[in-house]
Formats: structure tokens, C-alpha cells, sequence
């Protein structure tokens, strides 16, 4: 996986059904749809970390359980993450954090046709 800026993964869309602090730190799992070369576009997998983290609270106003990202802003002793449609994830930290986008060069899937086909991958955080 290679470390992105937050600003170069906008419309990433990450799973918020049970995002949790563990061992002080948040962590979010997902997917960015990119143009990689050779394939044409390609979901690739997403994984979001906050570390330092005290606790976490997701709005989701529409109950769909995805944040599109739309932006991220870092405070003094906290991380939200806003998103396109009405979703926000508010990260109480004990201090300054930083947030660390991890994106994966291999694709889970690869739209051919018009279609979505998987690539029967598994995700790096199924293995």
C-alpha cells in the first residue's frame, strides 16, 4: 500500500457501520475508483487510520452507512471527516493526529463494459 494526501482521495467511500476505537486507534476500510494503467479504472482498496484516538461518533443522516469523502479537518484534539451526502465522523483524539490514507496498487475490481467485475481478491484487511 502506498501512503496518500487526503486531498488526492476525494469521493473515496469508506464503510462506517462499526467504525470503533481499537488500541487508540480508528480505522477506516474502503475504496477509490481510479484510472490505472494497462486496466482502464479500478476500484482500489482504502484503508483511513487515526491514532491517538479516545472515542468516535458517526451521523449518518441517511442510514446508508458510507461516508463519500468530501473533506477532512484536523483540530487540536480531534478528526472529522465530512462527506457529499449527510455523513460525518467526528474522532475525539487526545492531541494533534495525523490522518493516514494507505490506497492498494493491486484492483478488487475493474469496470469492463460498462460493468463492475471483481477481481476475486481479497481485501488487504481480509487476509
Amino acid at each position: 500500500m502506498s501512503h496518500r494526501h487526503p486531498e488526492d482521495l476525494d469521493d473515496a467511500t469508506f464503510d462506517v457501520t462499526d467504525v470503533r476505537v481499537v488500541g487508540e486507534t480508528v480505522t477506516l476500510h474502503g475504496h477509490v475508483d481510479e484510472p490505472v494503467a494497462g486496466v482502464g479504472l479500478a476500484r482500489l482498496p482504502v484503508t483511513l487510520s487515526v491514532a491517538s484516538a479516545r472515542s468516535v461518533t458517526v451521523e449518518d443522516g441517511t442510514g446508508t452507512g458510507q461516508l463519500v469523502l468530501e473533506g477532512i479537518r484536523t483540530e487540536d484534539t480531534g478528526v472529522v471527516l465530512d462527506g457529499v451526502v449527510p455523513c460525518r465522523v467526528r474522532i475525539e483524539t487526545s492531541g494533534p493526529s495525523d490522518v493516514v490514507l494507505d490506497v492498494g496498487e493491486v484492483p478488487i475490481a475493474v469496470r469492463r463494459w460498462g460493468r463492475w467485475q471483481h477481481t476475486g481478491r481479497l481485501l488487504p484487511w481480509q487476509e
